[in-house]
């Protein structure tokens, strides 16, 4: 549980997790149409790739925001596929944020 103080708001967050590839962090924050109840799920899913049969892990997000003043909530589910090819990483130095060298990986998640 983690509780941020903004001013005289607060924005309270709770990360709970069913299992290794779940996480849910609900947050209740100050908004300007009064307090919003957040929502945040991801899920990681196996599927199998229809276009060669291959093993595919997805991201599932799943965000619902209510207004606790008026009831009215929107959910939007998103998912977001894992990157194909070598991993371009920016890491800052010593030198500051004005300074960041170029780090590539060798990890290549197609072939995983």
């Amino acid at each position: 549980e983690h509780s941020h103080v903004m001013g005289d708001r607060t924005k309270l967050s709770l990360a709970t997790s069913e299992h290794l590839g779940h996480v849910c962090i609900v947050s209740t924050l100050p908004t300007l149409n009064g307090v919003a109840h957040v929502r945040d799920i991801k899920t990681l899913l196996q599927q199998t790739s229809s276009v060669d049969g291959r093993p595919l892990t997805l991201l599932q997000q799943e965000l619902s925001i209510t207004n606790q003043k008026n009831g009215k909530k929107n959910v939007t589910v998103r998912y977001f596929l894992p990157h194909q090819g070598k991993i371009l990483s920016m890491a800052s130095t010593a030198g500051g944020k004005d300074r960041l060298e170029r780090h590539e990986t060798d990890i290549d998640f197609a072939d995983k």
